[in-house]
């Protein structure tokens, strides 16, 4: 397509999901209207849906700079019974407000294990708490007291600026109660939010073949890493789920101070580079790095270099644009969010 088409297509695309989303809301709030909202549970991989979020929240971004986080507690079980489609229903409205209401900063999914404890029945039970914060334009409390009610937003202007149809914080409220949690708000204007809420899910006890845990490479034990990121919360959500790994982490805030590192005689097995750092940028360091492994370095145990891995809020188009020389001295490149088991992946 030329441009013009293109901006036709993109456009009708637009469109057409936006209208799709308004008429799921109404379908939705009509079935909880007449009772007939159920939940329909049954064994579910918790990396699976935290992937699948990390894809939609990424699709959300637009071209916003923001700084998309998962801040997930390593302790979960790897499988729960649930409605995994109903909770990344929630998790996908209150991520998508998050980041239509945030215009610079950061989004964070942040989930805990608050207990694991024998049911009625003895099996065990995962206590969680979710919480989706933000940096955004915040709540009045004045705001608060429409924004549970159907059809409403926070004020007549908002609709107007940012879209929607006010049903999707009342279909998750009613979502997370039929879980058996309630839906809270904790806000300052200028200043961000918090939704959060807590439910409790059954640990399965038979694990379908295909959701078994992966073994552990044994080349893949006792690494040594380092996160290059300036901004402090995203770098230690990485460094904090590499270690859950069991692997040594260092962190840096700039590409001055990681090549410092390599200078000071600190060797590394993989780095995850942020693509956007103050001063030399990720790619720079990149370059950096690999021209001082060929001037200095001595092979890594094992042979060959270190692995060093772009992270970027951008999607993956941009690689693209940077050239075959940059994808050359890459091994791998992430979209943020990114969790514990894509940095092993």
């Amino acid at each position: 397509l030329d441009a013009r088409q293109r901006d036709y297509a993109e456009k009708s695309e637009a469109a057409a999901k936006s209208l799709l989303g308004i008429i799921n809301d109404i379908l939705d709030f009509s079935k909880i209207e007449a009772g007939k909202l159920e939940l329909h549970c049954e064994p579910f991989a918790v990396e699976r849906l935290w992937r699948d979020l990390a894809t939609l929240y990424a699709a959300n971004l637009r071209g916003k700079r923001l700084e998309l986080l998962f801040d997930i507690d390593r302790a979960i079980p790897r499988v729960l019974i649930g409605d995994a489609l109903r909770l990344q229903q929630v998790l996908i409205n209150l991520g998508g407000n998050a980041i239509k209401f945030t215009h610079q900063g950061s989004v964070t999914l942040r989930v805990r294990l608050l207990a694991l404890e024998p049911g009625a029945d003895g099996a065990p039970r995962a206590r969680l708490q979710f919480a989706v914060i933000d940096t955004g334009i915040g709540i009045t409390p004045q705001q608060r007291q429409r924004l549970f009610s159907a059809f409403a937003q926070a004020e007549s202007g908002i609709t107007r600026q940012y879209g929607g149809t006010g049903l999707g914080l009342v279909i998750s409220q009613r979502l997370v109660r039929l879980m058996g949690g309630e839906l809270t708000l904790d806000s300052t204007p200028g200043v961000g939010s918090t939704f959060a809420f807590e439910i409790t899910l059954p640990v399965a006890q038979t694990v379908p073949a295909e959701l078994q845990p992966r073994a552990v490479l044994p080349d893949l034990q006792g690494l040594r890493c380092l996160v290059v990121d300036d901004h402090p919360e995203a770098r230690a959500v990485v460094a904090g789920a590499l270690r859950t790994l069991g692997w040594a982490c260092d962190t840096a805030a700039d590409a001055e101070t990681a090549l410092a590192r390599l200078r000071a005689g600190q060797r590394y097995d993989v780095a995850f580079i942020d693509w956007t750092l103050p001063g030399m940028d990720g790619l720079a360091l990149v370059r950096a790095w690999r021209e001082w492994e060929s001037a200095h370095a001595a092979p890594l145990p094992g042979g060959g270099r270190a692995v060093l891995i772009m992270v970027s809020a951008s999607g993956r188009d941009v690689l693209g644009d940077a050239g075959t020389e940059v994808q050359r001295l890459l091994d791998g490149y992430l979209v943020k969010p990114v969790t514990a088991s894509m940095l092993f992946d």
